[in-house]
């Protein structure tokens, strides 16, 4: 049983994660063309990546806490300060010639 629902709480987390990056990547480009690029020296990319690891914690510690109790409990949050030199994840697509 627990098994099942830590499944199911990485698939609602996966499921309200993606309903929510719909309205958190506009919101952030705004708050990066507004606020950050100046304010934090951060890249776009910079402030894309620190709102979506914030947002993920509050999802993962939140939301969701009884599904994930122990798995996300060491977590913490990246404070504004941060966003500057955070270091963002890129990711890359694998293209074969076939």
């Amino acid at each position: 049983m627990k098994k099942f629902t830590r499944t199911l709480g990485w698939f609602l987390f996966l499921s309200i994660r993606g309903l929510l990056l719909w309205v958190l990547v506009p919101v952030a480009a705004l708050s990066w063309l507004c606020v950050h690029s100046w304010l934090q020296g951060a890249t776009l990319r910079q402030s894309i990546c620190w709102y979506e690891m914030n947002v993920n914690l509050v999802i993962a510690r939140g939301l969701l806490r009884p599904f994930l109790g122990s798995e996300v409990r060491s977590a913490r949050f990246v404070t504004l300060s941060q966003m500057g030199v955070l270091r963002p994840h890129k990711i890359h697509l694998l293209l074969t010639a076939i």
